[in-house]
């Protein structure tokens, strides 16, 4: 089906087939205007109390995602992601 029409088919009204990555960040983005939709409801995480847990996947708040991911980025960077290796090449064979 990719062969014949394109890199993304439509499969219904709802429905597309992807089988690029660069569609990727194209469909599954983040930003200001795009906020995320209400499948992101479903997979909220609830504490003892009932309260809806923030976490960076579930939440659609794009202030609050921005509260939320704004100190953790540093951590996944190239480089800081870089400084572990070492130790994650010591523990998978």
């Amino acid at each position: 089906m990719h062969k014949k029409y394109s890199d993304v088919v439509p499969l219904g009204p709802n429905m597309v087939s992807v089988n690029s990555p660069r569609a990727i960040p194209m469909i599954y983005r983040m930003r200001a205007g795009i906020p995320k939709c209400n499948f992101y409801t479903a997979l909220r995480a609830y504490s003892h109390k009932g309260d809806a847990v923030k976490l960076v996947f579930n939440t659609q708040d794009e202030d609050t995602l921005k509260s939320i991911k704004n100190p953790i980025v540093p951590l996944f960077s190239q480089s800081s992601i870089a400084k572990y290796e070492p130790m994650v090449d010591d523990i998978l064979p």
